[in-house]
């Protein structure tokens, strides 16, 4: 009997804390979710098209004859001609903690993008352009407090997190700072204000994550934005950026320009039967502060007292500034008619105002009056020319000033689970880039002259969805150098970039 007790004791005893211990574990797992992917991407990439500007030493001619004079030699100078595959790897988590009704942890964490494979020539990565290096292992990618009320329809957030505008054309980034955010039901509306005073940098180098780099600027950013949804159909967006970049010298102590410059866009997006409309018009307005004063045809100048005396009167007060003002604009706008379930035709257009290369003149085109600037943008409009995704970008993280890009785009669901699109893009540039500064693209020999367009690119995806959370996807994507490029980039040989790419990507 005494026996019994004593066991009957001890499994009272085990049972309670157990017991008492599933009681506080079930609220706290309430109050936690997660969600995330596993990214998996193989890239092929072959090119005789120079990313860069040419120079004596670039790009010389492919075939080169050899001494017997009977056999021609190509050169193979990653700047100049490549071919190679590499792999990246980037898994990414978000969590979520609610200690109370009213208040949320919010932590998004990647490793990665892991690069393998052939690194050593750094023409390739996510908006590269042709340039930067590297990779890191953990990130933190967003970490803030949300304090919200109980209904969550007005929130004040703290800390780390993504911003941006429709599509990343103005901006798409992540930055520490605050924002506030409320939902109105009865007026179909969400209003956002958004204060930044970190803005993240790291896109510069391959690896694309979030504050782990010392490359990052001090600046002040301020973004609002009202959401709009009470028509049937019809999704808007009335957004304003401000971006004040007031630090005077870089982390070496050179000086720096700085800038005060404000966006304004307005996003709608409305389908009506088998059509659907997409129209965002941006302006973009401000000053631009440079440190140094420009000549015209300062080649001309060169050795003279003229510009030697004109230099010693800018040096004489030593960090004056021009004042620069900026008044730009661009947009983007698509127009797509539903054939029937499964196919679906899309004609699109994008571009900025502004020039490529330099002025006629020889003048930095960086301070012209229409030149459209960015806050960290990160826009997608094909996989080559306009990229900022991965593999080759010509002009990284889709910066469009001073171009013009159109495209057309089938796409189609082949099954319940396979769908492919096809896309034809050309290229052109707002103003026709000058030729008086090549030293090799030159009007002769061959009688060429300046030209606006840039080339032409083709596209070809397919997706498959085995498994519901699980996506395995490939493209190719092949572009055709126009002499627009070839002007912008003094290139004389190669006109073509081929990328293809294979990716699993699992949500969970």
């Amino acid at each position: 009997m005494k026996l019994v007790l004593t066991v009957s004791a001890l499994l009272i005893g085990l049972v309670l804390p157990a017991a008492s211990l599933k009681a506080q574990t079930a609220p706290v797992l309430d109050g936690f979710d997660y969600n995330g992917s596993m990214l998996i991407r193989g890239f092929y990439t072959s090119r005789d098209l120079p990313l860069e500007k040419q120079t004596t030493t670039l790009c010389p001619n492919p075939y080169t004859s050899s001494s017997s004079g009977s056999t021609a030699t190509a050169t193979n100078d990653s700047r100049c001609r490549e071919e190679g595959d590499f792999y990246t790897a980037r898994f990414r988590l978000n969590l979520a903690f609610r200690p109370s009704n009213f208040v949320d942890i919010i932590y998004g964490l990647e490793v990665g993008e892991l690069q393998f494979g052939d690194t050593t020539t750094g023409n390739t990565g996510p908006g590269s352009g042709g340039t930067g290096s590297g990779s890191a292992n953990l990130e933190t990618r967003e970490l803030r407090l949300k304090i919200h009320n109980e209904e969550d329809t007005f929130s004040f957030n703290a800390g780390i997190f993504p911003y941006g505008t429709p599509n990343g054309f103005v901006a798409a980034t992540s930055g520490a700072g605050f924002y506030i955010n409320y939902s109105v039901s009865d007026w179909f509306s969400e209003f956002e204000l958004y204060y930044i005073k970190k803005e993240d940098q790291s896109r510069v180098d391959r690896d694309s994550n979030g504050f782990n780099d010392d490359n990052y600027k001090d600046v002040d950013v301020v973004l609002g934005n009202w959401k709009y949804s009470g028509l049937p159909g019809y999704r808007s967006e009335l957004y304003g950026l401000y971006r004040g970049d007031n630090r005077t010298v870089d982390d070496s102590g050179n000086i720096r320009d700085t800038s005060r410059l404000y966006w304004a866009g307005f996003y709608q997006r409305y389908r009506w039967g088998r059509f659907n409309f997409m129209l965002h018009i941006i302006g973009n307005w401000g000053n631009v502060y440079s440190t140094t004063r420009e000549f015209p045809r300062e080649d001309l100048l060169a050795g003279s007292s003229v510009l030697t005396l004109a230099e010693e009167a800018e040096n004489y007060i030593p960090d004056q500034r021009d004042k620069r003002k900026i008044d730009a604009g661009a947009g983007e706008a698509e127009i797509g008619y539903q054939i029937t379930d499964r196919y679906k035709l899309s004609l699109a257009i994008a571009g900025a105002s502004g020039r490529r290369g330099v002025e006629p003149d020889g003048r930095s085109v960086d301070y012209r009056r229409d030149q459209f600037h960015y806050a960290s943008q990160a826009y997608q409009f094909s996989e080559i020319s306009v990229d900022s995704s991965g593999g080759y970008s010509l002009f990284a993280l889709g910066d469009l000033t001073g171009l013009i890009v159109r495209g057309v785009r089938f796409e189609a669901q082949i099954y319940e689970s396979v769908d492919t699109s096809l896309g034809y893009y050309s290229l052109h540039s707002y103003r026709t880039p000058t030729i008086d500064y090549n030293q090799f693209f030159t009007e002769f020999p061959g009688g060429k002259g300046p030209s606006s367009y840039f080339g032409e690119e083709i596209n070809w995806r397919v997706n498959w969805r085995p498994y519901g959370d699980l996506t395995l996807s490939a493209y190719v994507a092949y572009f055709d150098a126009g002499d627009g490029y070839k002007v912008l980039r003094d290139i004389e040989f190669g006109d073509r970039a081929l990328e293809i790419m294979i990716s699993a990507n699992q949500t969970f």
